[in-house]
C-alpha cells in the first residue's frame, strides 16, 4: 500500500477487509476438509457415482474442473487415513497449516502444489530438502502475493 497517512475510517475499513478475506480463506479450507471426509467415507462408491469429484459436481453444482481441483487440493492439504486406519498427516503439512489459518489463498496453494509436483519428479532429491522446500514456500506465501511467490518458486 502507499505511504499515505490513513485516517481511522480508512484503517478500520482495511482491517475489516483483511479479516473478511481471512475468514473466506479459512472457510475454503473447511470446504477442503469436507471433501476429504467425503473421500474417506467413500461416498462416491456408496452413491454409485464415478468419483468424489462427480459427487461434488452434483452436490455443490460446480463444474468438473472445479470439482477435480477441490479433490486434488483436499488430497494434498488434509490429513487422511492409511489402509490400516492410521491417521496420516497432510502431504503438504506446512501449506495446510497456513491455509487452515486463512493466511494464504487459492493462487498461493496452486503455486505451491505445482512446485512440489515438479520436485516430486527430481530424481535423488533427499526427503528433507523436499520438506524444507514446502516449508519455505508456505512461509513465503504468507508474506508475498502470488506473483512474488511464483518468482520464489
Amino acid at each position: 500500500m502507499s505511504e499515505r497517512v490513513l485516517g481511522v475510517r480508512e484503517r478500520d475499513a482495511i482491517e475489516r477487509a483483511r479479516l473478511a478475506e481471512t475468514a473466506r480463506r479459512r472457510e475454503a479450507y473447511v470446504r477442503l476438509e469436507q471433501v476429504a471426509e467425503l473421500e474417506e467415507l467413500q461416498v462416491a462408491e456408496v452413491t454409485g457415482d464415478r468419483s468424489t469429484a462427480r459427487v461434488l459436481e452434483q452436490l455443490w453444482r460446480v463444474g468438473a474442473l472445479e470439482a477435480r481441483r477441490l479433490v486434488d487440493q483436499a488430497r494434498d492439504l488434509c490429513g487422511r487415513r492409511s489402509m490400516t486406519g492410521e491417521v496420516l498427516a497432510a502431504r503438504l503439512p506446512a501449506t495446510a497449516t497456513v491455509a487452515a489459518a486463512g493466511r494464504i489463498g487459492p493462487a498461493h496453494i496452486g503455486i505451491i502444489r505445482a512446485t512440489m509436483r515438479r520436485l516430486d519428479r527430481v530424481d535423488g532429491l533427499p526427503r528433507q530438502e523436499w520438506v524444507d522446500a514446502e516449508q519455505r514456500l508456505a512461509d513465503e506465501a504468507t508474506r508475498l502475493g502470488p506473483r512474488g511467490l511464483q518468482a520464489v518458486a
